[in-house]
């Protein structure tokens, strides 16, 4: 991916390509990334493009922060493999061949409707301090094995959920 962030210098046109630590698992040809901004992001030096974050994959909840003015990426979160829910395992054996890909950019939760949805219920393990952050975006699932045809794709709605520096999808 690259970015015409700035205004071109010299007639030059300046683009940032964006590039990864994750190389051993990424394919040549990007499209599901999904870009997010943290409240941090906006925290930079004057002169600097500053950060955002992506997710890189859905299936695994793997975000990466990007560095605008480098183009480097390193991943920030990712669960781990022995880490992962039995519920993650029965979800998988559960949906077959269905695969969870890239969708729209994702958006902040107001933080007015934040505490209004966090209030009623705390959540396990949130300190009293902690500011939890809340985005929302729309991915799609590729089902290669359903009945109406050769495959499908549908829309889901998920909710991004990041507490205590842990991410959490739903």
């Amino acid at each position: 991916a690259a970015f015409p962030l700035r205004k071109p210098v010299d007639g030059k046109l300046r683009l940032v390509a964006l590039r990864s630590s994750l190389s051993d698992r990424m394919p040549l040809v990007e499209k599901n990334w999904s870009p997010f901004f943290e409240r941090g992001d906006g925290d930079f030096q004057s002169g600097s493009l500053g950060f955002a974050h992506f997710i890189y994959d859905l299936g695994d909840v793997t975000i990466v922060r990007c560095d605008f003015d480098t183009g480097k990426c390193k991943q920030t979160s990712r669960k781990d493999e022995d880490k992962k829910d039995s519920e993650d395992e029965k979800t998988k054996n559960s949906l077959g061949k269905v695969f969870i890909r890239g969708g729209t950019n994702i958006v902040a939760v107001p933080e007015v409707l934040q505490r209004r949805i966090l209030r009623p219920k705390r959540t396990k393990g949130m300190s009293k301090n902690a500011e939890p952050e809340m985005w929302f975006g729309i991915s799609k699932t590729h089902d290669e094995e359903c009945s109406c045809g050769k495959s499908n794709y549908r829309p889901n709605m998920f909710i991004l959920y990041k507490n205590n520096g842990l991410y959490r999808m739903e």
